[in-house]
């Protein structure tokens, strides 16, 4: 991807209700350090899952796209999955993309929320969440 980014300009956001829940344990000082990860990981367990959670209204902005340049691997992903839901076209509006990345990812975040900040044995939860079948 030669540094084309056509998701700069737009806000990446997560549900308000899920941001502090999700802060405890992502962003800078945490044990896992960028905001973008976390969304990387609830949009990983929400397309795991198939399952996406309806946009809340009230969202708390983390991030703009400008944070795709430092993983641009990242973009060919969200690609990827848009045109295999909607179809080329989609590729055309990027804030397109982001929300149906963002639907999964909500999803994947809240799961995180309840299954493992806080559960017994968040570890285990997570891993048998992502846990990828024998071929």
């Amino acid at each position: 991807m030669s540094g084309m980014n056509p998701y700069a300009s737009v806000e990446m956001t997560m549900p308000a209700d899920l941001h502090p829940k999700i802060s405890q344990f992502f962003g800078p000082g945490k044990p896992v350090g960028r905001m973008i990860d976390a969304w990387w990981l609830g949009l990983c367990i929400g397309v795991k899952h198939g399952q996406q959670r309806k946009r809340s209204d009230e969202v708390r902005k983390f991030a703009d796209g400008t944070i795709f340049a430092s993983d641009d691997w990242r973009i060919v992903h969200l690609e990827l999955l848009a045109v295999a839901k909607k179809g080329e076209a989609i590729l055309a509006q990027p804030r397109d993309v982001i929300r149906l990345a963002s639907g999964y990812a909500d999803y994947g975040l809240e799961w995180v929320a309840e299954h493992c900040l806080g559960a017994n044995e968040p570890i285990l939860a997570l891993l048998n969440a992502i846990e990828v079948p024998a071929a």
